[in-house]
């Protein structure tokens, strides 16, 4: 299912380390917004990219302003406070007929692979529905398109022995040994799919008559 542009929900692009306070800007924030550009007032406030580190932050920061996308790092696995917030939030959305979407970015690395799954279970345990948690980068697929350098997983990882039976190698990749326009690309291309455009247009029109009239002649 899309993500429709149009669904009379407000978003704020967060650069943050708090999925909360990413998916959940009070309405007075949206007019502080510091987005120079028109910003739809019905954006895609059900759909959020999650990355693994602050590092990336910079390189989705972009296409995720550009489209009101909210985003933050995990820095690793959430915390049980925030994944319950978040959960709890997300089933608020449920309730109101939206369907969250979490595009999730993380190392290819038995606890980066793992963090895709420990997100999608413990969101839909507090949110007591099924969250679409999407693997976005890095994914196998991408490690043999682009060649990343490789390193050796670690053996104490107590994910080790799966991530080598289900991957048949004991080497990982790390996300940002990507070419940041490849992740960028990789985000737009998910965003863009997930966008309703002739509902996000429609609401820019909107947006732009209304500012009209505030303004006057």
């Amino acid at each position: 299912m899309k993500s429709p542009a149009a669904r009379g929900r407000q978003g704020k692009v967060t650069n943050s380390n708090n999925p909360n306070t990413a998916a959940t800007p009070p309405r007075q924030q949206f007019a502080a917004s510091p987005i120079k550009a028109p910003i739809p007032a019905e954006a895609p406030k059900d759909l959020q990219v999650w990355i693994e580190k602050d590092a990336l932050l910079g390189v989705i920061e972009g296409i995720c302003t550009e489209w009101r996308v909210p985003h933050f790092a995990c820095r690793g696995n959430n915390s049980e406070s925030l994944q319950y917030q978040a959960g709890k939030r997300f089933e608020e959305y449920l309730d109101e007929g939206l369907t969250p979407i979490i595009l999730h970015l993380g190392d290819h690395d038995p606890n980066g692979i793992d963090m895709t799954r420990d997100n999608r279970d413990r969101l839909a345990m507090f949110a007591r529905q099924s969250i679409e948690v999407r693997r976005l980068a890095l994914n196998m697929d991408q490690v043999e398109r682009y060649g990343p350098p490789p390193n050796f997983a670690k053996e104490t990882d107590t994910r080790y022995a799966a991530y080598v039976e289900q991957f048949g190698t004991t080497e990982c990749w790390e996300l940002d040994a990507l070419a940041p326009t490849v992740i960028a690309e990789l985000v737009r291309a998910e965003v863009e799919a997930l966008i309703d455009r002739n509902a996000w247009d429609a609401a820019k029109a909107e947006e732009r008559r209304n500012r009209s009239l505030r303004l006057g002649p």
